[in-house]
């Protein structure tokens, strides 16, 4: 009798293996993405008192614009699964020696002192792109890293549904996007957790059997 059990013990143990590799207990979800753009062809022409030009934008948390991937989302609830967020200017005619400034803000009354996040002096009048990316805080021109954020992080855009990119220097502005793409949670696979329910009961009958 006991040679019977151990053999039912074994099988049922080479039909659990079986089962985890052909249907692994979990699966990672396909990343949810978020996209928002404000395409506004304007010239920039700011220095000195010229107020700076600012870009409203609507984050994951709003659903007043923005096109979803993979299903809706809040970012406050995604905040430690991010895996890039980047805000982007498509601009060209950049023709000053001047630095590109960027600054960052969450309400819509504006001045000189919210807060500049970076800067950069673009060395051609071609059409370029200048990057935040928020998750590392660095600066990208093209592309290639030119330097670091001050001031911004992923945490600063908890409890938003928008927030504005402000511009200071001479060039045109084409167009600005934010770009968020999150990690899902990991699900449990539902014909696993049928497999693995099942390989419990057999144990549970196998082992009151033996103990009759």
């Amino acid at each position: 009798m006991k040679t019977k059990t151990n053999y039912l013990l074994i099988g049922l143990a080479i039909v659990m293996a079986i089962a985890s590799w052909l249907c692994p207990a979990t699966v990672k979800a396909a990343p949810l993405s978020y996209h928002d753009e404000d395409s506004t062809n304007y010239w920039i022409d700011t220095s000195g008192t010229t107020p700076v030009y600012w870009v409203q934008l609507y984050f994951p948390d709003s659903t007043t614009r923005g096109t979803y991937t993979n299903g809706l989302f809040e970012y406050d609830n995604y905040v430690n699964q991010v895996n890039f967020f980047t805000i982007t200017l498509h601009g060209y005619g950049d023709n000053s020696s001047s630095t590109i400034d960027f600054y960052l803000d969450f309400d819509s009354i504006h001045s000189t002192n919210s807060g500049k996040i970076a800067g950069y002096d673009v060395p051609t009048s071609s059409p370029f792109t200048l990057t935040l990316d928020i998750k590392n805080r660095d600066l990208l021109y093209n592309g290639s890293d030119v330097g670091n954020l001050s001031n911004a992080s992923l945490l600063d855009f908890l409890g938003h549904d928008n927030f504005w990119v402000g511009y200071a220097c001479h060039f045109w502005h084409d167009e600005t996007d934010v770009v968020v793409s999150v990690n899902s949670a990991h699900a449990p696979e539902p014909v696993s957790i049928i497999l693995l329910g099942s390989c419990l009961l057999g144990l549970a009958g196998v082992r009151k059997k033996f103990k009759r």
